[in-house]
């Protein structure tokens, strides 16, 4: 039972470090990273690739599945992703 409970939690912590790669949206302070990006003089095709950045983002986060079985879990991602989009729209 034990090693079973162990499988389990090593699998949900293995999902959940998949969202380690939008860690920068609650970890980085917008204002500081407008400035850096302003204080490079951005043109056009900055902001566009900024954009795409953005975009790019945004997929990711569609494509993370709306529920993740791990063994007898049913981890539903409804609300994260949610969150997630929310955090990229207002960057």
């Amino acid at each position: 039972m034990t090693g079973s409970i162990q499988g389990t939690k090593n699998s949900v912590n293995r999902f959940l470090i998949g969202f380690n790669r939008f860690d920068w949206l609650w970890k980085k302070i917008q204002i500081e990273e407008l400035k850096k990006f302003n204080a490079t003089d951005p043109q056009l095709e900055d902001f566009e690739e900024k954009l795409n950045e953005f975009s790019d983002f945004q997929n990711e986060v569609a494509a993370v599945p709306g529920i993740e079985q791990i063994g007898a879990l049913s981890l539903q991602t409804g609300n994260v992703k949610g969150s997630l989009k929310s955090k990229i729209r207002s960057w």
